[in-house]
């Protein structure tokens, strides 16, 4: 079980890290906040394929997400073809 001030230093030590990225390019502070970034985005990653594959509910969700967003997709004249699928 994690305590509050477990909680309160995990927060402070990720803002003292990503405080980095507005470091020089190149500087140690600014490598050590982009690697923690991508680290972070990796178990993001995870976690949602994860869910995905164990959670029906939250599969059939994010399909029609990624549905609509592909039927409202308004890049190379698809907003016409939206129109003739509604007619």
């Amino acid at each position: 079980m994690v305590s509050e001030a477990q909680k309160r230093a995990s927060l402070k030590y990720r803002a003292k890290i990503l405080s980095g990225l507005t470091a020089n390019m190149g500087s140690p502070e600014h490598d050590r906040a982009v690697d923690f970034s991508n680290r972070m985005r990796g178990y993001a990653a995870k976690s949602g394929r994860q869910r995905y594959a164990t959670d029906p509910i939250f599969k059939e969700q994010k399909r029609e997400a990624c549905r609509l967003a592909a039927y409202y997709d308004n890049s190379d004249g698809k907003f016409l073809l939206a129109v003739r699928r509604l007619f």
